[in-house]
């Protein structure tokens, strides 16, 4: 059964799109619960502590990249030592840090966008905020809290709309806070670490 203009297709496509970025998040859990009471591993987070937690979260900051969050890894970080809210906290500030580098990014390339082939978009963007400036930033704040997709989805546009960084940086730790927070007790709740 065929829609109109292909409709069924891209259904098929999102429909596809939604099932592996399920396999990714999915996949993540499994690496980060494989090498739980794995000592090797144990012992690298010991010899690296919270900064490598840190250094960790902000590779897994850039979903794009590296599909997999930091969070997967909590069980191995708490077998390790390391006290379960520092480790929120740092797993937070390193992720935000990936998201800014994506807002940065899309800040930069502001005036470059709006002389290319983006300017249209870049122009419906200004657009956007102009008729509502906070509801950019409150998907920004819901995608980082509840959404498992990359928070640079969002946070690059923003650096595209003109956003002030503060603005953007505190919704995203706070997004980030909330998401690392409520899958950590999640993911710790299953391993039976809480």
């Amino acid at each position: 059964m065929r829609f109109e203009n292909g409709r069924h297709l891209e259904h098929e496509k999102a429909w596809l799109k939604a099932f592996v970025a399920f396999a990714l998040v999915a996949a993540g859990f499994a690496l980060g619960g494989s090498i739980h009471g794995n000592e090797d591993a144990a012992e690298l987070v010991r010899a690296f502590g919270y900064f490598g937690v840190f250094l960790a979260a902000v590779v897994s900051g850039f979903n794009l990249v590296v599909p997999v969050p930091a969070v997967a890894f909590l069980p191995t970080f708490l077998a390790a030592g390391l006290d379960l809210w520092p480790t929120i906290l740092v797993m937070s500030l390193g992720v935000t840090l990936a998201d800014s580098i994506a807002f940065l990014i899309g800040n930069a390339g502001r005036s470059f966008a709006r002389r290319g082939k983006a300017r249209d978009a870049v122009r419906w963007l200004e657009k956007l905020r102009e008729r509502s400036p906070a509801a950019p930033l409150a998907a920004l704040a819901f995608v980082a809290a509840f959404v498992p997709i990359p928070n640079e989805v969002v946070a690059l546009p923003l650096g595209l709309m003109g956003y002030r960084f503060r603005a953007v940086f505190a919704t995203v730790l706070c997004g980030n806070l909330v998401f690392n927070t409520l899958f950590a007790h999640g993911v710790a709740g299953f391993y039976g670490l809480s």
